[in-house]
């Protein structure tokens, strides 16, 4: 019987595309470069400056560093001089938008209120602490999710996919493997998931991923006839 939820939080609880498109355009007025694609040339400068993180032995970066190095890649890309720009300040007005923006998908609120009394949830997140809470309280996800619940990369200084989080919080609800599941929307979730040899669920948000998922579904919500039937036949 399964008695931990682990899920991923920006992506697969919120809807991280959406909040942080609306900070793009925020920054495009700000800069005056409403011409230029700066979501489109973000997203793929960061991809590649994220996978250096992740990849980085020994050298903790934050994930506004990673927003920031980004960032000025991007601005190159587009041939705009980043030497000009207020990088740090930039890097604020967008997420202050995104945290602005930001909301639960209906079916991760369908699930979270369902899964309330039958399971223990919790959250595993490659977020800085600031960004993480400041939406985690905004949305008042502790409905849902305890806080002590909560592993956060940059309090814990570890990144998915090492599974060390989602270890600490099966340790935490004294859960087994075969106890626990975990939902994310990306390559790093599943493969934390398989180190850690817990159930691997991806919430298909259109992202390419590589790794093989033992279950893969469109919205969160559709969990919950399959998570019905795991406690009828305990």
């Amino acid at each position: 019987m399964k008695r931990l939820a682990g899920f991923d939080f920006f992506g697969t609880l919120i809807d991280s595309k959406s909040s942080f498109a609306y900070g793009c355009r925020r920054l495009e007025r700000d800069l005056s470069i409403g011409s230029l694609d700066l979501k489109e040339a973000w997203v793929k400068s960061w991809a590649l400056t994220y996978r250096r993180v992740l990849d980085a032995s020994g050298v903790w970066r934050t994930m506004r560093w990673t927003f920031e190095e980004s960032l000025q890649q991007a601005l190159r890309d587009l041939g705009v001089r980043a030497d000009r720009i207020d990088i740090p300040r930039a890097v604020d007005l967008v997420l202050g938008a995104f945290i602005s923006r930001s909301e639960l998908y209906g079916g991760a609120k369908v699930l979270l209120e369902w899964s309330r009394g039958k399971l223990d949830n919790g959250i595993v997140s490659n977020s800085d602490s600031d960004i993480f809470w400041a939406i985690f309280d905004k949305l008042r996800v502790d409905r849902y999710v305890e806080r002590d619940l909560v592993y956060v990369s940059e309090e814990r200084k570890s990144y998915k996919p090492n599974p060390k989080m989602l270890l600490s919080l099966m340790e935490r609800t004294s859960v087994g493997p075969d106890e626990a599941i975990f939902v994310g929307d990306s390559q790093e979730d599943v493969m934390m998931s398989k180190r850690a040899s817990v159930l691997s669920i991806l919430v298909d948000r259109g992202k390419r991923v590589q790794e093989k998922a033992d279950l893969v579904v469109k919205r969160l919500d559709e969990l919950i006839p399959i998570l019905e039937s795991d406690c009828e036949r305990a």
